[in-house]
């Protein structure tokens, strides 16, 4: 077992998400895209978000990089809070992304 920082996530981690939460809101009410998604990922692990169109997987990838505001929930990467996108965010501009699903 290792030890747990004061946020309660494992030291070492690479990226820690607790109790995420996100809901859109529409005239007919609150849109569930996330609930309750808990993750650790440790330092050099390979990740893979599988599932159908629509079940939140982009949502996930967006609170994760900052571009979205989860409505609840904590999201740690690189041992710092996920607030905002990262100020080097236009670094990234220029790298390839794939997206399969």
């Amino acid at each position: 077992m290792r030890p747990s920082t004061t946020l309660g996530f494992a030291q070492g981690d690479f990226l820690c998400i607790a109790g995420l939460e996100k809901v859109y809101q529409s005239r007919e009410g609150g849109i569930v895209a996330l609930k309750d998604v808990n993750l650790s990922v440790g330092t050099a692990k390979f990740v893979s978000l599988l599932g159908p169109s629509g079940c939140g997987k982009s949502t996930l990838l967006r609170c994760v990089a900052g571009l979205e505001r989860p409505t609840a929930g904590t999201i740690v990467l690189h041992g710092n809070a996920v607030t905002a996108p990262p100020e080097d965010m236009a670094s990234y501009s220029n790298a390839t992304f794939c997206s399969i699903g």
